[in-house]
């Protein structure tokens, strides 16, 4: 199964980033796979702005979403993948 890594950011304009979540994108799935924050981005819902934005992602690309992160079971693909630069 081949997929992508990809690292979504919640920040203002001057570039001052408040959270960030890294998700793991396959065929048919997005797995939130770890999600952090500053204590201002907590705050400021920066995380559930984050959260939306996957929800988003997800839609536009027509797959599921899966928030039960790293521990999921449908992650085991890509734990004994090869991992190509």
């Amino acid at each position: 199964m081949k997929g992508n890594g990809v690292i979504l950011a919640a920040r203002e304009e001057p570039g001052e980033v408040h959270a960030i979540q890294f998700v793991l994108e396959d065929w048919g799935c997005l797995h939130g796979i770890a999600l952090a924050s500053t204590i201002k981005g907590a705050r400021s819902s920066a995380n559930t702005l984050l959260a939306f934005e996957c929800y988003k992602r997800a839609r536009i690309k027509n797959i599921q979403m899966n928030f039960s992160g790293a521990n999921s079971p449908t992650l085991s693909d890509f734990k004994h993948s090869p991992v190509y630069c």
